[in-house]
């Protein structure tokens, strides 16, 4: 903590206002006669930080130093600490009408709203800046006054409790009892640490990454086990597909084969004959209707003739029979054309059936025959099939156990790799266990250091010799002088 500006009013001897400016200064003394004031500066400096006095840690206390005759005191004081300067400013009404006041504020710029009222709040905040309390204050920054001539004149003992007192060294004997329990309970977690470390694994992070390629070539080695037992799944399909398509092909073939027409040549042949016995008989009656017409136009021509040449009745009447017949004839003409008709009509679909019936079986010779050559390539596919099935059956297998060996792997791999990960958490919380025991470490080694600084005192007086000047006040040191011993060299030594 280093002071910059001072003012107060109705403090003591300082009726008005009075402002004191510390910037720019180094080395600073308060010189002046008996009772002019010098003493009133620093508690004005303990007040203002404090709220009361040096005497009494007593908030009442601090009513003393009013002035006679002010009704009230005020005191601003503006100072440094871990380079951010403050303000703080108190005031304390004599008659009590009003309670104390108390503001602390930032002078920095950036934290201006930075602002802190109340008594009691802000000497929690001026403890907690400056990181002394009252007590330890008092016995460090500013002296009491009286204190330190009753160090020089007291014997070793009571010095030594005055000491103790005015640089805090009990409660420095509390904190070190507390540090060396504090070690103590640290030294064996971390000896318990150390074992527990021991049990683990030598490069746990290695370890780990090590067992991740594991498990990813692990991972590796059972997907292409998995597409292999796929396609081998996927050929045992097609190879089912293929036996059933043959089952339905020899199916198919004993159908045609029980469908086949037995006499099919024969009833061929007689259709030829009939259509052969039909053609004869149309021609005969093609040649018949031929003649008969020949005949009719010769009896016309002849009848003709016989009127042109006046014939007798003998000959008309031999024509007129012959005419006569003629209808008959016609009629008997008739019926035998539509008799032909007819049988040429059954001839002509006795056609269509025999020539159906030749395709017919045509195309069930051409079935036959693809059927035939179908259950040939059919049976050789089955053959083909079973040999690929047991080849097939046999990858199966041999794919199985090698599933089954990569899945016990990743088992194995699965266990090693939880078995890494707890022990990675475990390392995780006894590395934040060990920083933690660290951090405990430095504290007891900065309040070790912080005790070998309250030894001050036998270091200001081990090389004082009777006459010698005093470092701490300039007088002469008596005869009967003796330094300070330590105040606790057990301490120190551990």
């Amino acid at each position: 903590m280093k002071p910059l500006r001072l003012t107060l009013t109705g403090v003591r001897s300082y009726a008005g206002t009075c402002s004191i400016d510390f910037t720019g200064k180094r080395l600073l003394a308060i010189l002046g006669n008996t009772g002019v004031g010098k003493s009133t500066i620093l508690e004005a400096i303990i007040f203002a930080l404090y709220g009361t006095c040096s005497w009494s840690k007593d908030p009442k206390a601090a009513y003393e130093l009013i002035g006679k005759g002010c009704p009230s005191m005020d005191v601003a004081f503006e100072f440094s600490a871990n380079g951010r300067e403050w303000s703080v400013r108190r005031t304390l009404h004599a008659e009590g009408k009003k309670g104390p006041q108390a503001v602390l504020e930032s002078l920095a710029e950036d934290s201006a709203d930075l602002r802190v009222d109340g008594k009691a709040a802000v000497t929690q905040a001026v403890t907690r800046i400056i990181g002394l309390d009252w007590e330890g204050f008092v016995s460090t920054v500013l002296l009491r006054q009286g204190k330190f001539d009753a160090l020089l004149k007291a014997p070793r003992a009571m010095r030594a409790d005055i000491l103790r007192h005015i640089f805090g060294i009990n409660e420095l004997e509390r904190v070190r009892k507390r540090a060396g329990v504090r070690l103590e309970r640290l030294n064996t977690q971390i000896t318990e640490g150390t074992r527990a470390r021991a049990i683990l694994l030598p490069d746990p992070h290695a370890a780990a990454s090590q067992a991740l390629l594991d498990r990813e070539r692990t991972r590796g080695i059972a997907a292409r086990r998995r597409e292999r037992l796929d396609a081998l799944r996927a050929a045992q399909s097609r190879a089912v597909g293929h036996k059933h398509r043959k089952t339905g092909l020899d199916k198919a073939a004993r159908l045609l084969r029980e469908r086949a027409v037995a006499d099919a040549s024969i009833t061929m042949a007689a259709l030829a004959r009939k259509k052969r016995e039909l053609d004869a008989e149309a021609v005969e009656q093609e040649t018949t209707g031929r003649d008969l017409t020949a005949k009719l136009e010769a009896a016309q021509g002849a009848l003709d003739t016989a009127a042109q040449a006046g014939n007798t009745l003998r000959s008309l009447s031999s024509a007129f029979a012959v005419l006569s017949r003629l209808p008959e004839r016609a009629a008997g003409l008739d019926a035998v054309e539509q008799r032909l008709k007819q049988e040429q009509l059954q001839h002509d679909e006795h056609e269509q059936e025999h020539t159906q019936a030749r395709q017919e079986l045509e195309e069930h010779e051409q079935r036959t025959a693809a059927l035939v050559e179908a259950a040939g390539q059919a049976e050789r596919m089955v053959s083909e099939a079973r040999t690929h099935t047991d080849q097939i059956q046999e990858a199966v297998r041999a794919a199985l156990q090698e599933a089954n060996a990569a899945a016990g792997h990743l088992q194995t791999q699965r266990t090693t790799l939880e078995t890494v990960e707890e022990q990675r958490g475990h390392s995780a919380d006894l590395e934040s266990e060990l920083k933690k025991l660290r951090g405990a470490l430095e504290a007891a080694q900065d309040d070790l250091a912080a005790l070998q600084r309250r030894e001050a005192a036998h270091a200001a007086g081990a090389g004082l010799a009777p006459g010698d000047a005093c470092t701490v006040c300039t007088q002469p040191v008596p005869s009967d002088f003796t330094p300070p011993p330590l105040l606790d060299g057990k301490a120190l030594a551990q």
